[in-house]
């Protein structure tokens, strides 16, 4: 180790003395166009292009605008709403979450507004494939969802017209909230919901009365001491001063995370499942597609042996059929090429559809991509299992093969990915 002090100071500052991988960039991004975001019309706010591949549905909308727009550096998300279009650009520069100074008369109404941009949030961060914005997100959610009460949730998720279908994270969280509720609900909690509710003016507010209703009678009217105890708020959220239950946020966060769990297990399932219909079409027709070339061999090979026995009797062919001949010899010899190509494609593709699901996915990406089916490339890249420079039994790519086949869209999904090796 040199005695040069400069040269200690630089070796004790080194990171990654534990072995780590250095996920330091080789080239500033910093260094790239200057990319102007408009949120709903709204902004511009500005982030160097090159932080937008961090996720790949950003980029590939940036890509299309290049495309489509006469301005290079701007890129419109009408889908999401400007203050979580900060949260967005702040955290892909940064890699933390911030959001604005919330709006609001009172502490409560700055709570909703702030978890309104923190659900928000994390729909987009799960959109644009971000887990790791979508995880930052989800503890904001916990963190101010705890400080509202049922019917303030309730009534925020019913203005976000999100799909919970397809966010199975928040379905789990506003669950879990009511089972909570529903669990822990006594008279003092029951008669200041009632009261908060007052006359329901949506579905899901007539619901949660009735779940209070009838949660309500369950409790013994005979117990005189839930009428004179302490009015103790065991519903979280319902008092000013923050949540009263301890040590809950933690199990709201493994549920909202194994919801997630199993909605990406069940989307590889079905990615698995697409890969086997994919495989059995590729089958299916590569069997039509023999049988038509065995009927041609069969009429072929008729002929040439009628060519053959025409030229043992007069032993020499006029030109014409000479030509034919040697046609129809080329011909059978090319079949034989491609029964032996055949077999061994057949061979690696019986072999894929018992193999492991990331297998499965690439014969199925290589398949799409020679067909052209831009839905299905579009899917098994979403997935993120898929390999980029998948080779088939001949050693075709995804990308060779729909360049070879003119599928001009497939092609610039692949590019778009930026995973591609060109050179493959």
């Amino acid at each position: 180790m040199s005695n040069d002090p400069v040269n200690k100071q630089r070796e004790a500052a080194a990171p990654f003395w534990d072995g780590e991988p250095d996920s330091r960039p080789e080239h500033s991004p910093y260094a790239s166009q200057v990319c102007a975001v408009y949120f709903q019309g709204n902004g511009p706010l500005h982030i160097p292009h090159a932080l937008l591949h961090q996720s790949v549905e950003l980029t590939s909308r940036s890509v299309a605008t290049d495309c489509f727009s006469s301005s290079l550096r701007d890129l419109h998300l009408d889908d999401i709403d400007y203050n979580t279009g900060h949260v967005l650009i702040h955290f892909m520069t940064t890699g933390r979450y911030q959001c604005l100074k919330p709006q609001g008369e009172t502490i409560m109404m700055r709570y909703a507004s702030e978890f309104t941009t923190a659900l928000r949030v994390y729909a987009a961060a799960q959109s644009f494939q971000l887990p790791s914005l979508r995880d930052l997100a989800r503890r904001e959610m916990i963190a101010l969802g705890d400080r509202l009460s049922l019917p303030s949730l309730v009534d925020i998720m019913e203005e976000s017209s999100l799909s919970l279908s397809t966010l199975p994270g928040i379905a789990a969280y506003v669950e879990s909230r009511i089972l909570a509720f529903a669990e822990n609900i006594t008279y003092p909690t029951s008669e200041k919901v009632l009261s908060e509710i007052g006359t329901p003016n949506t579905l899901s507010m007539v619901l949660l009365k009735a779940i209070l209703l009838l949660q309500t009678s369950k409790v013994s009217l005979r117990d005189d001491s839930l009428r004179k105890e302490e009015p103790v708020e065991i519903l979280r959220g319902l008092s000013d001063t923050g949540p009263i239950v301890k040590g809950k946020g933690s199990d709201v966060d493994q549920v909202m995370k194994e919801a997630e769990e199993q909605a990406a297990k069940r989307a590889e399932e079905k990615v698995a499942q697409e890969a086997e219909k994919a495989a059995a079409a590729a089958i299916a027709v590569a069997q039509r597609i023999a049988e038509a070339q065995a009927t041609e061999a069969v009429h072929e090979e008729g002929e040439i042996a009628c060519l053959l026995a025409k030229k043992a009797r007069k032993g020499k062919l006029l030109k014409k059929d000479q030509e034919r001949l040697s046609a129809l010899e080329h011909n059978a010899a090319k079949r034989v090429e491609a029964r032996a190509a055949r077999d061994i494609a057949e061979a690696k593709t019986a072999h894929a559809l018992s193999a492991p699901a990331a297998d499965k996915v690439n014969l199925s990406l290589l398949w799409a991509a020679r067909n052209g089916s831009e839905a299905m490339v579009k899917m098994l890249l979403d997935t993120g299992k898929v390999d980029h420079d998948a080779k088939d039994y001949i050693g075709w790519t995804p990308l060779s093969l729909a360049a070879r086949n003119g599928h001009e869209a497939v092609v610039k999904m692949l590019l778009d990915t930026g995973k591609v090796d060109l050179d493959a």
